[in-house]
């Protein structure tokens, strides 16, 4: 029973280690230098938001290993946070689970 939990643990660490993603930044050109947020509150639109935004940069990822929609989501809202954004806007989203590129936008709020 030992060795089955045991396996069952190493199988798991090894399936989790193969699946990744990876993210590039473009930063946009005159676009502010922001102080980096908190990837938690990071929100993921599919459209731009109502009220004023500046675009920071572009950021692409790049679903490895069978990652899920969470993961790219994840490695996205990172990538945007350390940009200062509130929010990403997804531009390009393929199915992230056969590998493509999900490319977004990072965005920033303009105060009123």
């Amino acid at each position: 029973m030992l060795h089955r939990i045991l396996l069952l643990a190493l199988l798991s660490l090894v399936t989790a280690a193969c699946s990744s993603v990876h993210t590039s930044m473009r930063p946009r050109v005159g676009a502010p230098n922001l102080a980096p947020t908190n990837p938690a509150q990071i929100e993921v639109l599919h459209r731009p938001p109502v009220h004023p935004f500046v675009r920071l940069g572009r950021i692409r990822a790049t679903p490895q290993g069978g990652a899920d929609q969470e993961q790219v989501e994840t490695a996205l809202r990172k990538a945007a946070a350390s940009m200062g954004a509130n929010a990403i806007l997804i531009e390009h989203n393929s199915d992230a689970e056969s590998g493509s590129v999900v490319e977004a936008q990072a965005i920033a709020y303009r105060e009123h």
